[in-house]
């Protein structure tokens, strides 16, 4: 009886050498995107953004028509200070769409971590040729883009928008700074919000849990910064909360006055560093662990 040899099928595939991380954010994003809380919550957001569609629309409708508006009895809307297209209106859009953003990233981020640990996925991970760096950069990759595609990416179509509809070179050379404005103070909201809410998520093997630490830390820093700030007499202590500091950066960005202002912008950055940095290195140090021990 002849004995051949046996032996393990190979991979008929081509691996990746590059962007392997790519690989798990999209994985991520392919599981949000069956979630039906999710798509609610994406969906909220989205009208949101489609309400500020709808302002830059009417000042366009106002500019060319403006007989029309005052028999209308409409003309008043484009003197309301909230209705004009200006970098105050870009401002209050990132500002209140960060709330709907970091609802989004703590029902996506709170189980990307803790969900493979609990359901064991770490092994399977780590027996494809991916290493705890790939996965790692694919779960914080999957995140910020998420936020972005949220914050970011919507106002830079509302200046695309904007500057088409006006049609002005002189306009154009005015407020091109509202893109990288936008982006910046983006940044500042989604990084440290999808940082954080994984570094919860490493840290903790329910997705619950997770979730309820991010809305106590937010909640006690901002709690702690006002009462430091109110018993000292000193605003520089509001540089302990971190949606503070978030929104001083935004202000900044915009060119905006306002009392959180007087927070020094130096500190505020370098406490926005920190929150990352730290979190982060939580993210790396429980993934590194579980790679060793997978």
């Amino acid at each position: 009886m002849p004995i051949y040899s046996q032996t393990y099928r190979t991979y008929d595939g081509t691996l990746r050498r590059h962007f392997r991380w790519w690989t798990v954010a999209e994985q991520e994003l392919r599981l949000l995107a069956r979630a039906r809380i999710f798509k609610g919550l994406v969906l909220i957001a989205l009208l949101h953004c489609l309400f500020y569609v709808l302002i830059i629309l009417l000042n366009e409708v106002y500019r060319s028509n403006q007989e029309l508006f005052r028999q209308s009895g409409l003309g008043f809307l484009t003197q309301v200070r909230e209705f004009m297209v200006d970098e105050r209106l870009f401002y209050m859009f990132l500002r209140f769409q960060s709330g709907l953003a970091f609802l989004i990233l703590i029902y996506a981020g709170s189980g990307a971590i803790s969900n493979d640990f609990v359901n064991n996925l770490m092994e399977v991970y780590f027996a494809k040729p991916l290493t705890w760096i790939d996965y790692t950069l694919g779960k914080c990759c999957a995140l910020v883009l998420l936020g972005l595609s949220l914050t970011a990416l919507p106002a830079v179509l509302f200046l695309a928008l904007h500057n088409a509809l006006l049609a002005d070179l002189d306009q154009l050379a005015a407020n091109w700074w509202w893109g990288p404005a936008s982006v910046g103070f983006a940044s500042a909201i989604v990084v440290p919000a999808a940082l954080c809410v994984l570094a919860a998520s490493a840290l903790s093997r329910s997705q619950r849990y997770a979730a309820i630490a991010v809305f106590m830390v937010v909640i006690a820093s901002s709690t702690m910064g006002v009462l430091l700030a109110q018993m000292l007499r000193d605003p520089q202590y509001l540089i302990v909360s971190v949606p503070m500091v978030v929104n001083r950066i935004g202000l900044a960005c915009f060119r905006q006055r306002g009392y959180l202002t007087r927070i020094d912008l130096g500190l505020s950055l370098g406490m926005l560093v920190l929150v990352c940095v730290t979190a982060f290195w939580i993210i790396c140090r429980a993934v590194r662990r579980a790679e060793v021990a997978a």
